[in-house]
């Protein structure tokens, strides 16, 4: 299902056969002499809005079409990517009339949030003609750096523009880290037998214990949504040679917890005993402070929980008795040392 995006003043939509004659318009009066909005007959924009619609079933992201409060299609901006080409890009265009009051600008800071939240392109890209002044002043705008100059199989070398997210940029999390045996990733819906199956057993105590595969759905969308609401959240551990997931680590802070925290946990008994939480959380934990700016974090620990509270002590965190807990409920509160300490 393609996802609406709302900014201050715009709508962003799905496109749909509906909008042929808004896309015979746009053709008829843009100004654009080169490259995919330059003019075109009705055939040609019929060509282009059926386009628009395949890319998000073959490629899962695409353009939106934009609506001002009135409920006129303005334009459209979004994530392409041309037939051949190797490289989405950040796309938009705008019928003469709407250009020159900051709407592309506007539209494409959600779409290069949606990018790097949803579509996980890390960096979200754009790229165009030398020529082509506007578009280059835009990306500037955006806070885009050239990251390298590429010949496209079109023939024409273009530089390639890498656009930061929006609005907080040292408040997210790559997608993905390494470690000499483990590839921690962010996860996904088809880890989450693994977590209904973990959850159903006495391993789970001290996180979450109900065989109810409803509430285990209801957990795991929790920690699923984590990630696009704050940028980052717990990491699937997996082995480098095998994608299922074996647990969780990572920063994580959900409402109304008093203060940032590192979790983790495994789910089964025969991945204990291997190191594999502490080289992923050693890991996550420099990578949190560099990406996250924190300068301090916590792990909370279940009174009886003893090997978390080990791992906690082998991490070097240190029982912080004045700390607040969750909901006030009595656990232990490690602190972690501050990124300039030892790790």
């Amino acid at each position: 299902m393609i996802p609406t995006l709302y900014t201050p003043r715009l709508t962003l939509r799905a496109p749909n056969m509906a909008d042929l004659d808004a896309m015979i318009a746009f053709y008829e009066a843009t100004e654009v002499e080169v490259g995919g909005y330059a003019k075109r007959d009705a055939a040609g924009a019929k060509a282009v809005l059926e386009g628009f619609i395949e890319s998000w079933e073959r490629h899962g992201h695409g353009m939106w079409l934009l609506e001002n409060a009135k409920g006129d299609v303005i334009g459209g901006a979004g994530l392409g990517l041309p037939d051949g080409f190797p490289h989405h890009e950040l796309t938009w265009f705008l019928f003469p009339d709407a250009q020159g009051k900051g709407y592309a600008s506007e539209a494409s800071k959600a779409v290069i949030a949606w990018g790097y939240d949803e579509a996980g392109f890390d960096p979200v890209m754009t790229y165009m003609r030398d020529e082509n002044a506007p578009a280059r002043a835009l990306a500037a705008r955006l806070g885009g750096n050239v990251i390298r100059r590429e010949t496209f199989p079109d023939g024409v070398t273009r530089d390639v523009f890498a656009l930061p997210y929006p609005g907080q940029p040292a408040q997210r999390m790559p997608d993905r880290l390494e470690t000499e045996r483990l590839t921690l990733r962010r996860p996904k819906p088809a880890d989450l037998d693994a977590f209904t199956a973990f959850v159903a057993t006495d391993r789970s105590i001290y996180v979450r214990k109900d065989a109810k595969a409803s509430t285990a759905f209801r957990g795991f969308a929790h920690i699923l949504g984590h990630w696009p609401i704050r940028g980052y959240g717990l990491y699937a551990i997996t082995r480098k040679d095998d994608d299922a997931c074996m647990g969780w680590v990572g920063p994580f802070f959900p409402e109304g917890w008093p203060e940032h925290e590192f979790g983790w946990h495994i789910w089964d008994a025969a991945n204990e005993g291997k190191g594999y939480v502490r080289e992923a959380a050693e890991t996550m934990r420099a990578a949190a402070y560099q990406n996250l700016g924190w300068s301090t974090a916590v792990s909370y620990i279940h009174l009886d929980n003893a090997r978390s509270i080990a791992l906690a002590e082998r991490l070097g965190a240190v029982l912080d008795e004045s700390a607040a807990t969750p909901d006030d409920d009595p656990c232990f509160v490690y602190r972690h040392p501050a990124p300039e300490a030892k790790q």
